[in-house]
């Protein structure tokens, strides 16, 4: 999932998770700026 996409501008929660809980609760990657942007704009060119 990712947020925003077109007309979905985020998502609600009724919850306290933050990243900091995000962190301790999953395994995760951190990656560079320019990696993530460069995904994106591929996934939303092949995804329009």
């Amino acid at each position: 999932m990712i947020m925003p996409w077109k007309d979905n501008y985020g998502y609600w929660t009724d919850t306290n998770f933050n990243l900091k809980d995000f962190k301790n609760g999953f395994n995760y990657s951190q990656i560079a700026k320019a990696y993530f942007e460069s995904a994106w704009n591929q996934f939303e060119s092949n995804n329009c």
